[in-house]
């Protein structure tokens, strides 16, 4: 092999490994739009599972003034669902918050449940700030669950962006940032000042 047929097939090697490494780039961007696809269906599989074992499934109306659409979301410990819902007499979309109650739970558990919860409430109501969800009230359903009606926050929380991204372009990143600190310097301003205790993705919207 002359030199000039040796350098031939370095260019051809090269270019062949080129178009290796952009057909690998485009195989791992593929899957991972896949990876994103599966992740929004399985959330969706269930979310529509939680829904129809709720007993607020039918699309109650509660307190003769809140429609209920669909289940949003459900917490851990399945003592709480998030539905949105059509304020009738504000005629806008809300976040109802059902706490149901373990029925098996004894008098003295149940009541520093709702104590802390109505503390929140308490708290919470007199809010209003942009970067805090505003909440408009809260009633009871019956004796073993309440409800908190909450501002509709349309889209997904941060917890599940970043899983779905795995990562935040750093000027996005900061705005973020910004607008939580904003937030927790208007809690810090109140006297007393509020203290959040469970900041974490899952809860900025």
């Amino acid at each position: 092999m002359n030199w000039y047929e040796y350098y031939e097939q370095d260019e051809i090697l090269k270019l062949r490994s080129q178009a290796l490494k952009k057909e690998d780039g485009d195989l791992q961007l593929e899957l991972e739009k896949l990876e994103r696809e599966r992740n929004l269906h399985i959330r969706e599989l269930k979310r529509i599972h939680n829904e129809d074992q709720s007993r607020f499934n039918n699309h109650s109306t509660l307190n003769e003034r809140f429609l209920l659409l669909m289940l949003l979301g459900k917490g851990l410990c399945g003592f709480s669902e998030v539905h949105k819902a059509f304020d009738l007499k504000e005629q806008r979309y809300v976040a109802c918050k059902i706490h149901q109650l373990n029925k098996e739970w004894k008098d003295d558990k149940k009541a520093n449940y709702i104590k802390h919860a109505l503390r929140e409430y308490n708290i919470h109501k007199q809010l209003d700030h942009p970067r805090v969800v505003r909440l408009y009230d809260v009633f009871e359903i019956d004796a073993n669950s309440f409800c908190t009606v909450l501002e509709y926050c349309d889209g997904h929380d941060l917890d599940f962006y970043l899983k779905q991204h795995k990562s935040i372009p750093e000027r996005e990143a900061r705005s973020i940032i910004m607008q939580v600190v904003h937030a927790l310097k208007y809690l810090n301003e109140i006297k007393p000042p509020i203290i959040h205790y469970d900041l974490k993705p899952g809860n900025i919207i």
